[in-house]
């Protein structure tokens, strides 16, 4: 059965549909939750710290640590977005990892306890505990340090006149690939259902929905917000890598994930 062409043969556009991994079509399936949840899990949750002088040059935290206790920050679909995190990263099979952003730590957690990855972190933030203090725009680390290097959640942080910089950073100092996450905005739609001896399917459709992004204490912009379209985002990302691969989690589909090769 090909899903994908099923999906086309349904007709369902404008809506934008995302197909996940299962164990044996090619898709993803556990507890939904919407985009909405998540991101004012994300956003609503968080004590502000003010709109950070990015533009000017001097960039600081907007987050206090106390956001990332576990009943404000970890809901399912965050661990659900934990698992991917993880799952790309030991795929690509690296003796060595560059988390920008430390969050609750539980990436540093697992790779640090569970693996022989050698795992460094860096933050804007000096109470996080992070390896290094030091902002994603001018990463300090020599080229080529570390064979993957991850940003989840991270980009929309800084204004999107930021993104090019940052990004040139990731690839700078990334050997072999580089992993982010960021927000897609977009009421969704999801279906699951399980015959009995039939594999497990479900399939989430993203509705387009271009709300005008407003500030909101952390994010500067999000995916399918007015002005900020996956084509847009994908051709910022091609000036620096090799897209390789992207996806939506059907168990988060607030978090777009992509999966990148450094161009030499």
């Amino acid at each position: 059965m090909d899903i994908k062409n099923l999906i086309k043969n349904l007709s369902l556009s404008p809506w934008r549909v995302s197909l996940l991994r299962s164990a044996s079509l090619g898709l993803s399936v556990s507890r939904y939750t919407s985009s909405s949840d998540s991101a004012s899990r994300d956003d609503n949750h968080a004590p502000r710290l003010g709109n950070p002088d990015f533009l000017s040059g001097s960039p600081r935290k907007q987050v206090e640590k106390s956001a990332y206790r576990f009943e404000r920050y970890c809901g399912i679909d965050r661990w659900a977005s934990y698992h991917y995190q993880l799952t790309e990263i030991i795929a690509v099979k690296p003796a060595s990892v560059l988390e920008v952003g430390v969050g609750d730590g539980v990436i540093c957690g697992y790779l640090s306890r569970n693996t022989e990855i050698e795992y460094t972190s860096v933050d804007i933030a000096d109470d996080v505990g992070a390896d290094v203090i030091g902002s994603i725009t001018a990463l300090p680390f020599a080229g080529d340090s570390f064979d993957v290097v991850c940003a989840f959640e991270v980009l929309e942080h800084l204004p999107f006149e930021k993104l090019g910089t940052s990004l040139f950073e990731l690839a700078r100092v990334a050997k072999k690939k580089v992993i982010i996450s960021v927000p897609h905005f977009g009421p969704p739609i999801a279906f699951r259902f399980k015959l009995p001896f039939l594999p497990e399917v479900s399939l989430a459709l993203k509705i387009p929905f271009p709300l005008t992004h407003v500030w909101n204490g952390q994010h500067y912009w999000e995916l399918g917000k007015r002005g900020y379209t996956v084509r847009r985002f994908r051709t910022h990302l091609e000036k620096h890598f090799t897209l390789e691969k992207e996806f939506v989690p059907f168990e988060n589909q607030y978090h777009h994930f992509f999966v990148l090769a450094p161009k030499v």
